[in-house]
């Protein structure tokens, strides 16, 4: 296994709390690299992005963007300490157009099936049309990545 990067100076995270597919996993580490993310905490419970499937999808990226597993209680001092700005993408969460986010900042992206864990962060959603649920994992993150990483 990689040795855990040094995180200081580093303005950009995906946490992917107990994500459970491995195709969205590598999917969001191609997504996370190819719009300039710094790296990315695993909770407990993701998949491994080790898996085949993971490594097929992310293309190469799990070799080039650093990731490290952390606990939530790590990923919350982590926050404490670096003055990180949490965001959990959430269907209840305020329209990602209405928000101001300044890094360093994480976005927080969990299991489709379970929803977020009670994270001390902003909830942020995605506007879609009343009779949609939801978005895939994989897509929600590609817009959410794209856009915070876009905003000033």
């Amino acid at each position: 296994m990689p040795k855990e990067p040094s995180w200081e100076g580093k303005k950009y995270f995906l946490i992917l709390d107990s994500l459970s597919d491995p195709g969205n996993l590598g999917t969001l580490f191609r997504t996370a690299l190819a719009l300039g993310w710094d790296g990315i905490w695993l909770t407990p419970g993701t998949v491994d992005p080790f898996n085949d499937k993971a490594l097929r999808a992310a293309r190469g990226a799990t070799f080039c963007l650093p990731f490290a597993w952390k606990t939530r209680e790590e990923i919350i001092e982590a926050t404490k300490k670096g003055a990180l700005t949490l965001y959990t993408a959430d269907i209840e969460g305020k329209p990602l157009h209405t928000i101001s986010p300044r890094p360093p900042l994480a976005l927080i992206l969990s299991s489709e099936s379970h929803g977020p864990q009670n994270w001390p962060s902003e909830k942020i959603t995605i506007p879609m049309q009343p009779h949609v649920e939801s978005l895939n994992v994989a897509s929600s993150g590609a817009i959410l990545l794209y856009t915070l990483r876009q905003k000033p």
